[in-house]
């Protein structure tokens, strides 16, 4: 201990080195880390305009769908594929809260 006591130095070193296990930052490491966190910006976005892809899709084969069930049951075309957008995407989206609330 006498060591480090005269050497506030070397014991700011040895701190760094053993009981925090950091080492010396290396060169370009700035850059490095720089350009980590701009690309995982980047990739963060995706999930999201991902979901609201998946979101236009789905409407469109309900609406399809709904298209097809007025053929089929020889209903009101825009009344079948309302009443199968509503109940499809209210269930979807009662899904997707319910999946949000458990992770």
């Amino acid at each position: 201990m006498e060591k480090f006591e005269n050497n506030p130095e070397q014991w700011v070193k040895f701190m760094i080195r053993n009981e925090l296990e950091l080492s010396k930052p290396y060169k370009g490491r700035a850059l490095n880390s720089g350009l980590t966190v701009a690309i995982s910006y980047f990739f963060v976005q995706i999930p999201y305009k991902a979901l609201l892809i998946s979101i236009i899709v789905t409407f469109i084969a309900l609406v399809v769908f709904g298209y097809m069930k007025a053929k089929v049951v020889k209903s009101n075309v825009w009344q079948s594929i309302f009443n199968v957008v509503l109940i499809s995407g209210s269930a979807t989206g009662i899904a997707f809260i319910i999946g949000k609330l458990i992770a």
